[in-house]
C-alpha cells in the first residue's frame, strides 16, 4: 500500500476528511488500547493505514490529543448506539431492556473501549473528570425524561430520578470491566435479560419486603 500525503493548497472535501479522520481514529483505538499511551508509535499506526505520518499531525496536533480523540470518538459511538433505542422502540420498559442490551454489546464488540478508559485514567490522572463520567453526565436529558415518565404513570417508584440513573449506569460500568477482565463470554442479550430482571424486580419477595429494614433503620 502506498503512503498518502496531504496535499497543500486547496482544501480537501470534507467527506473524505470526515472518512480518513474516522480511519485514523478506529485503528489509534485499537492501537493505544493495545500498546497503551507511552507504548504507542504513530508511525506504525499511519503505516498500518496506508497514511503518512504527517497526515495524522494534519487532523490531531500530537499523539495527546489523538488519544484523548479517540476516548471521546469511542465514547460517542457508545451513546449513539445506545439512544438508538429511542427511534426503535417506543415502549419506555422496553427502551430501558434495549438500552442495556445496546450498551454491554457494544462494550463486547469494542473491547479496545474499556483499554482506552484504563489507560486514560494512568496516562492522564491529572484530568478531574475522565471522559466516561463527562459524556455520563452530558446524556442525562433523555434517560431522566423516561425516568420521570415512568414514575408519573405508575410504574416507577417516586424516587429521585438521579437515584434511578446512577444506580442502572453504575452497574453496568462495573460489568463492562468484570466482563473485561474475567474474559467472560455470557451473551450480551442473556446478561441484559438478568441485569434487566434484577434491576426491575428486585431479590426479595413481598415477604422479604416486610421483614427488611435497611440500613438506614439499623441500630447504632
Amino acid at each position: 500500500m502506498s503512503v498518502v500525503e496531504i496535499k497543500q493548497g486547496r482544501p480537501e472535501n470534507k467527506a473524505l476528511q470526515q472518512e480518513r479522520k474516522t480511519r485514523i481514529l478506529s485503528a489509534a483505538s485499537k492501537l493505544f488500547a493495545k500498546s497503551g499511551y507511552s507504548g504507542t508509535d504513530l508511525s506504525i499506526l499511519a503505516k498500518s493505514i496506508a497514511l503518512s505520518k504527517g497526515a495524522i499531525y494534519y487532523y490531531f496536533q500530537n499523539k495527546k490529543s489523538l488519544f484523548l480523540a479517540a476516548v471521546d470518538w469511542m465514547m460517542g459511538q457508545l451513546l449513539e448506539n445506545v439512544n438508538h433505542v429511542f427511534e426503535s422502540c417506543k415502549e419506555p420498559l422496553l427502551i430501558i431492556e434495549q438500552g442495556v442490551v445496546a450498551y454491554l454489546e457494544f462494550c463486547a464488540e469494542h473491547p479496545e473501549f474499556v483499554e482506552l478508559l484504563i489507560h486514560e485514567r494512568s496516562a492522564f490522572p491529572e484530568r478531574e473528570v475522565p471522559a466516561y463520567f463527562v459524556y455520563k453526565e452530558s446524556n442525562t436529558k433523555p434517560w431522566h425524561d423516561l425516568y420521570g415518565g415512568l414514575i408519573n404513570r405508575g410504574y416507577v417508584r417516586d424516587i429521585p430520578i438521579e437515584r434511578i440513573s446512577n444506580v442502572i449506569c453504575d452497574l453496568l460500568f462495573g460489568v463492562i470491566f468484570t466482563n473485561h477482565f474475567s474474559g467472560r463470554k455470557i451473551s450480551h442479550v442473556d446478561q441484559a435479560s438478568d441485569i434487566v430482571d434484577i434491576f426491575f424486580h428486585g431479590i426479595l419477595t413481598s415477604r422479604g419486603l416486610k421483614k427488611y429494614k435497611g440500613l438506614k433503620h439499623a441500630k447504632k
